[in-house]
């Protein structure tokens, strides 16, 4: 396999994020594989109901309406976006046996090279949050608003447009093959392009998260062990108070970033250098690894919002309160939820009072 046969392979028969079972189209001549529409519209269904769940809150829950959020609803609302709209294709059209027309191809060339970078560049936005956040303090707690980061999610949209957005207008115009039996990007017509789209909007970014990382955990393992400073007087509830902002503000962020490295490792990393191996040696590619590390590829939609979930502690606690006052196990308010640190504030300012008094 040359490089250029290489990147057209890449660009037309990877699945970027959540499609099941994309194998070569050389090697096809299925029909329409029963057990594979089934486990399609199973991790579909899982995916949509996951992350829709989850936007559903955030947007009726006030309180989780954070700037750091605002990157969760971009990463969920793509995941839904992608998962719905060409794993729907998939199943009404499989490879092969398109029927659904020039238009409903393009929208699934737009969203496996558009949406599902959007996907992927806000694990890298997560990423670069973090590294502000834990770098510069300070800048962050200033700057960092909840318009701050819907323009930069904004911005995230817009870069991904300008590098893959000319292309995909140059194929649909001047180089789209027959969609009568297909549906594919002609990467050929557009060589220099496809190699630039794998290495640098694919393969760059995953790799940025995973060397990032260290450099995270490193400094926030500094942060933990810095001492929190507290006056005599008041030093338990200023400490209690101080010990919890910080597990708000740094270690559930990073915790949440932590789970979010590890699936896009687990995850994405595998079948990258599959590719690549395959590439190199020609005796290295076997069908039964490829379609198991695609399916592991398809996993991360549907782990992003359950993570999401467990390392939000507000939002974690909310499905707990829900789930326990469906169920009649207990019912509890979310204001409980909150009441640690209003306590604390409350120890404060009753000690400060009295210490005054005394004085």
């Amino acid at each position: 396999m040359t490089t250029n046969n290489y990147t057209e392979y890449l660009l037309t028969n990877r699945n970027h994020n959540a499609g099941l079972l994309l194998l070569p189209a050389k090697n096809i001549t299925l029909s329409h594989p029963v057990g594979s529409s089934v486990s399609l519209i199973s991790l579909t269904a899982a995916t949509v109901l996951l992350n829709f769940g989850v936007l559903i809150i955030l947007f009726v829950e006030k309180h989780l309406r954070t700037p750091f959020n605002v990157y969760i609803i971009v990463l969920l609302s793509s995941n839904i976006l992608y998962v719905g709209l060409n794993n729907i294709l998939m199943v009404l059209a499989p490879h092969g046996h398109w029927w659904i027309g020039g238009q409903a191809c393009t929208l699934r060339i737009y969203c496996r090279y558009i949406v599902v970078t959007i996907t992927i560049h806000s694990h890298v936005l997560i990423s670069i949050n973090r590294a502000w956040a834990l770098f510069w303090p300070i800048s962050y707690r200033h700057h960092h608003t909840t318009t701050v980061a819907w323009l930069l999610s904004l911005g995230m949209v817009m870069y991904v447009h300008v590098c893959q957005l000319p292309a995909l207008i140059l194929d649909g115009l001047y180089y789209r093959v027959s969609t009568e039996k297909d549906c594919r990007f002609n990467s050929k017509a557009q060589n220099a392009w496809a190699t630039f789209s794998t290495v640098w909007v694919f393969d760059m970014p995953k790799v940025f998260i995973l060397v990032c990382y260290p450099f995270l955990l490193w400094k926030f393992i500094h942060v933990r062990r810095r001492p929190v400073p507290a006056d005599k007087r008041v030093a338990d509830a200023r400490r209690s108070m101080d010990l919890l902002k910080r597990r708000d503000t740094v270690v559930r962020p990073f915790v949440l970033l932590t789970m979010f490295t590890a699936s896009a490792a687990v995850c994405w990393i595998p079948i990258m250098v599959y590719y690549i191996l395959a590439d190199l040696v020609a005796s290295y590619k076997s069908d039964t690894l490829e379609t198991a590390l695609i399916l592991l590829y398809s996993i991360q939609p549907v782990l992003d919002p359950v993570f999401f979930c467990l390392g939000v502690s507000n939002l974690h606690n909310y499905i707990v309160v829900f789930c326990q006052t469906k169920f009649g196990i207990r019912k509890l308010s979310t204001s409980n939820l909150r009441k640690t640190r209003s306590e604390c504030e409350m120890d404060i300012q009753f000690i400060g009072k009295r210490n005054l008094s005394q004085g």
